[in-house]
């Protein structure tokens, strides 16, 4: 790991900031997920809006049953909407964390962003952000 968190190039630490972390996911090692997550966000991911949506959907996919994981999760999709709020993807992502926290009103914020800025992509994607929608308000 050396290799990459000593390295001059932010590309690098950036890689072995996701590998970490994949990594610690993978193995369920939740408070190793947190820390470096929450160092990586502190550091070179506090500017990278995609890559932080990444982990938090990552996370919401494998980690949906660790409360340390699902708060993660959340911190992160939330630093990214911050960061790109009119990003599809990221607002998306947001919305799905939330679902999974049961965190309805926020969920609900975020799908009918998303929905509003699927309406410059395809009737596929509108659909699909229209479903999320209808999934949360059964909550």
């Amino acid at each position: 790991l050396k290799f990459f968190s000593e390295s001059a190039s932010a590309d690098r630490r950036i890689q072995g900031y996701m590998l970490e972390a994949d990594f610690y996911l993978e193995h369920g090692r939740s408070n190793d997920y947190k820390n470096i997550t929450n160092k990586a966000l502190e550091n070179d991911l506090k500017v990278q809006a995609e890559k932080l949506s990444f982990l938090a959907r990552t996370a919401n996919r494998r980690g949906a049953n660790d409360p340390i994981i699902m708060q993660q999760a959340y911190i992160l999709s939330k630093a990214s909407t911050i960061l790109q709020p009119n990003e599809y993807s990221i607002q998306g992502t947001f919305s799905e964390v939330c679902y999974t926290l049961k965190k309805k009103e926020e969920a609900l914020k975020a799908a009918k962003i998303a929905r509003h800025l699927a309406d410059d992509l395809t009737s596929k994607i509108q659909n699909i952000a229209q479903k999320v929608i209808e999934k949360i308000e059964l909550l």
